[in-house]
């Protein structure tokens, strides 16, 4: 779970700066653009230049709505932070005596609802990167999460096959 939340704490930096990287040329360009119309209107290459500085404009900001990055950023901060709250439970009811501990059903059922109720709101994420990385597993060519899960828990019992 802490891959899966450095994952989409990752992909919401990823896609702020997509967001940011769109919206600011999309204020910039009018605001350097209104004042050199104004200046040189008169000519007819620079009402060309003027022209396809909007229309620019028009396209990025176009590309910024429809891919929403600033919504799937939210989410992907949003489901980062649920799966952060989510290991603090767990770090937490491990940290009590075992008297004081709740039921492992009871704490694993709640863990695979949480998990699943995340999952189901959060966008996917590449997090083959992440696999290789942090569990030094180098053969998961997924492109989301679970899929890769599913790979390496298939891997690995293939490879305890072989060796047993």
């Amino acid at each position: 779970m802490r891959i899966l939340s450095e994952a989409h704490d990752t992909a919401s930096g990823d896609t702020e700066k997509l967001y940011n990287g769109l919206a600011v040329p999309t204020i910039v360009i009018p605001l350097v653009m209104a004042p050199v119309e104004a200046m040189g209107h008169e000519t007819p290459w620079m009402t060309y230049f003027i022209m396809l500085a909007f229309v620019t404009t028009g396209c990025l900001s176009a590309v910024n709505v429809f891919y929403g990055f600033k919504e799937k950023s939210l989410n992907h901060g949003n489901a980062s932070n649920k799966l952060r709250d989510l290991i603090n439970t767990i770090d937490m009811e491990f940290a009590k005596s075992k008297k004081d501990r709740s039921q492992a059903t009871v704490l694993m059922q709640t863990i695979r609802l949480k998990v699943s109720q995340i999952g189901n709101q959060a966008p996917p994420v590449p997090c083959a990167p992440f696999l290789d990385t942090e569990l030094n597993y180098g053969k998961v060519k997924s492109s989301s999460c679970p899929e890769a899960a599913i790979q390496m828990t298939l891997r690995s019992d293939y490879d305890e096959e072989e060796g047993g």
